[in-house]
């Protein structure tokens, strides 16, 4: 069972309302990708958003364009210098001799960008309909591509949302903020 001595968390404010939070420290700050996602929902959780009906959202980090990898790389590496879980999960599809790949992000917004070190070993690896987890390298800020059982370092993103907007299904708050201020 982890306990807070182990685990620091740093803070960077994007826009107000919208943030990132690298888990990091000692071992017990690294986590496998499904409980590094389940430690950023519980982590919205904590959020008080005082007098009013915010809907808070918190999922491991999703990537979207160049700009914004540099960004959140910008905020990590003085702080720790090893990879770290982003929120997409990379599956190989394999149709008859063409290979292809789809990721899905924990935070439902599009597989729109591609960031993923080149050449990868471990895509080559991978079997038919095999999920993967994708991480970033701290030198390059490339997306690597693990077993999500390994345990390692996160980012969870983070933004207080009216919730009339959540409802609407085309919206993912990351993903078109992002777009638009770091393009």
């Amino acid at each position: 069972q982890s306990t807070w001595a182990e685990i620091k968390l740093a803070r960077l404010n994007l826009t107000e309302g919208h943030f990132l939070t690298l888990v990091y420290g000692g071992d017990d700050a690294k986590m496998n990708f499904t409980k590094a996602e389940e430690f950023c929902q519980n982590f919205s959780k904590s959020i008080n958003v005082t007098g009013t009906t915010k809907v808070v959202q918190s999922h491991l980090l999703s990537s979207h364009n160049r700009d914004f990898v540099r960004k959140y790389m910008d905020f990590v590496l003085p702080k720790q210098n090893s990879q770290f879980f982003i929120g997409g999960e990379i599956t190989k599809i394999v149709h008859h001799n063409d290979v292809y790949f789809s990721i899905k992000w924990t935070d439902k917004s599009p597989d729109d960008y591609r960031f993923v070190h080149q050449p990868e070993r471990a895509l080559l690896e991978m079997k038919d309909r095999e999920t993967r987890c994708l991480t970033t390298d701290y030198l390059s800020g490339a997306w690597g591509v693990h077993l999500c059982k390994k345990e390692m370092y996160f980012v969870c993103s983070t933004s207080v949302v009216d919730p009339t907007t959540a409802l609407k299904e085309d919206f993912h708050p990351l993903s078109r903020e992002a777009d638009r201020r770091f393009r």
